[in-house]
């Protein structure tokens, strides 16, 4: 009896500490940022290439994307596609971004750069 007992408890920790990230399954795809203290944003990530448009501030500039593990990748700034209100902005420039929670359709990240102490907490929806 002891030993039965002892799998169910052995059984329920190991489901209840086993979950895990399903990070992968947001490789790719179009997304959108619609937090209230953020831009409202399209990225469009594909192998590694992500394009990113803000709404309001007209940006559109494409980044280099490395994947470090399932849930850490990096995206370097590699041009300006478009930028009609002349925003400043550093070719080069790193952003480190950390998955830290998944949903079945959305994911938030932990967003920090190279250039500044900049940290961002953002939910990003799987939109096609």
């Amino acid at each position: 009896m002891r030993t039965w007992i002892f799998g169910i408890l052995l059984f329920i920790s190991a489901n209840a500490l086993g979950q895990f990230k399903e990070c992968a399954i947001f490789r790719n795809g179009k997304f959108q940022i619609t937090e209230e203290n953020m831009e409202n944003s399209i990225i469009e990530r594909n192998g590694d290439v992500q394009i990113e448009y803000g709404e309001f501030s007209q940006l559109k500039v494409e980044l280099k994307v490395s994947w470090v593990d399932d849930c850490n990748y990096t995206l370097e700034l590699v041009q300006v596609l478009e930028n009609p209100k002349r925003i400043n902005v550093s070719i080069g420039m790193m952003l480190f971004v950390e998955i830290i929670e998944t949903k079945a359709n959305s994911y938030i990240q932990k967003t920090t750069s190279n250039i500044n102490d900049f940290v961002s907490i953002s939910e990003l929806v799987r939109i096609e």
